[in-house]
This record gives C-alpha cells, structure tokens and sequence, in this order.
C-alpha cells in the first residue's frame, strides 16, 4: 500500500512539475527572436552557395538558361523554409531565460510526461509554420502592395543603388511579422495530434526515461 501511495505521489509531484506557463507577447517575441536570426543565417549561407554554383555552372555552359533562372528565382524560396527546420528543432530544445518550450501528451495516461522533440514532431510543427507563414505573407502583400510598392519606389527613385535592398528588406520583415503571429497564434499552445506545445519554467518537466524512449509520436 505504502508504494502504491508513493508512486501516486511521485506521479502527482511530476504532473505537477510540469504545468505550464501561459504564453505572453514577450515570451513569444524572444522565440521568435531566436529562431528567426538563426534561420536568417542559415538561408544566407545556402542562398549564397546555391548562387555561386549556379554562377559557375552556367558561365561554364553546364546548364541551361532556364534552368539557371528558374534555380536563381524559386531556389531561396525553397531554402528559406528548408532552413526553418534545424532551426525549429534546435529551438524546440533550447532552454530560454525563465522558460524553456516542451511537448506534452494529449492522453491523460500520459499526464506529467514530457515528450521529446524528435523529428517527427517538429516536421509536423514545421509544416503547420511553413504553410500559415506563406499564406500570411500573401494576405500581407494584398493589403499593403500599394502603399509598400509606393515606398519602396520612393525610396529606390532617391537611393536607386539600393533599390534591391528596399525590396529584399520589405520581403523580410513581411515575413518576420506573418513568422511572429504563426508562432504566436498557431504554435504555442497548440494541439498537433497527439500532443502540445508549450511553455514550462526553465526547471521544470525533464524527460523521463518513459517518455525519452517512446517513439510515439
């Protein structure tokens, strides 16, 4: 009887350890902070590789004119959200401040575990911010291509040598801003099947050996 009360308090102790924390704009922001300059670097160095090669392929007649273009034109698009990935794993991880982010189960059975973040589990993370950040960022350009267009112009007519830079930087904070709201309103404390993301102190919810080792996802 004695480890039957000592096990349900252990197990009570544990579900306890491990309640969340609501999220909060700031809480959100240095998530978003530290995942979105680490993505930011990693894009800049593939999208840097990828032109040089394509560079030097097609100065040497290895490919073809289309094939340079359509590399040049679609292949950041395609690095932009392949780099959100690592990033998103190793944030998933990552131990802030106060707080730290964690996966738990939906099934009661499993109350007071915290799962790991395998790559299972932030593919699905990855895919519910790949497809709502590229939606926002077209809802965005609807709303604001006039008026952006209009100053990205202005600016480009006065400083025309940094007409690309305008244009690029305006492309990146649409996409930091639709980037912050999916983290916000779609990721954290969000249900992914068969579990959740959310905010724990720093402390609290280690793995247990239970929960390290399933591979459930």
């Amino acid at each position: 009887m004695s480890s039957m009360l000592g096990d349900g308090t252990a197990a009570g102790n544990r579900a306890a350890a491990i309640e969340c924390i609501s999220k909060t704009f700031w809480r959100a922001l240095r998530i978003w902070w530290a995942f979105y300059w680490r993505k930011a670097i990693l894009f800049a160095i593939f999208v840097a590789a990828l032109l040089f090669a394509t560079d030097s392929l097609y100065a040497r007649g290895a490919i073809s004119f289309w094939l340079y273009r359509y590399l040049t034109e679609f292949g950041p698009y395609v690095i932009n959200y392949a780099a959100a990935l690592p990033v998103l794993h190793f944030i998933l991880k990552k131990k802030f401040r106060n707080f730290r982010l964690a996966l738990t189960p939906l099934l009661d059975a499993d109350a007071g575990a915290v799962l790991p973040p395998t790559v299972a589990r932030t593919l699905r993370i990855w895919w519910t911010y790949t497809w709502r950040t590229f939606a926002y960022c077209i809802g965005i350009y609807f709303v604001v291509n006039l008026p952006l267009g209009l100053l990205v112009g202005t600016l480009g007519t006065i400083f025309p040598r940094l007409n690309d830079v305008f244009a690029y930087s305006a492309g990146l904070a649409i996409e930091g801003v639709a980037g912050f709201f999916v983290i916000y309103s779609n990721i954290l404390e969000e249900e992914f099947g068969k579990f959740r993301v959310c905010l724990l102190h720093k402390k609290c919810g280690d793995l247990s050996p239970a929960a390290a080792a399933s591979p459930r996802i």
